[in-house]
């Protein structure tokens, strides 16, 4: 089996990536994003013919995205997108706000202030 992307998660409003210690990452979309996390980087996972291939090794590869687009048609012989999942040429934008954290717990739950919502904009 060829290794591929995967486990991206949509319409997420929030994120956080920490050690076991409670420190870490805490991502904020704004207002949503696409978010993947895995221990190994695209070209690894790229270069690996074979899934037993992939290094896991230990570095966290995180992807946030605005937009993903699907890949595929519903069969084998028809490959095509559905148009409502292509992402169509023009201009977007998104935000995002890393909070950099020592208690991953206490700050999820605080919420952004409004100066930073507003310089988003």
């Amino acid at each position: 089996m060829r290794p591929q992307e995967n486990g991206n998660k949509a319409d997420v409003r929030w994120a956080s990536i920490g050690n076991g210690n409670g420190s870490g990452l805490i991502i904020f979309g704004i207002p949503v994003f696409n978010l993947s996390a895995h221990h190994y980087g695209l070209e690894n996972l790229t270069n690996s013919t074979h899934t037993y291939m992939v290094d896991d090794n230990g570095t966290v590869t995180v992807n946030m995205d605005h937009m993903v687009m699907g890949l595929g048609g519903d069969d084998s012989w028809n490959p095509r997108t559905h148009k409502e999942y292509l992402i169509n040429p023009g201009s977007y934008r998104y935000s995002f706000v890393l909070r950099f954290s020592d208690n991953i717990k206490t700050d999820t739950k605080r919420s952004l202030d409004r100066r930073t919502l507003l310089l988003s904009k």
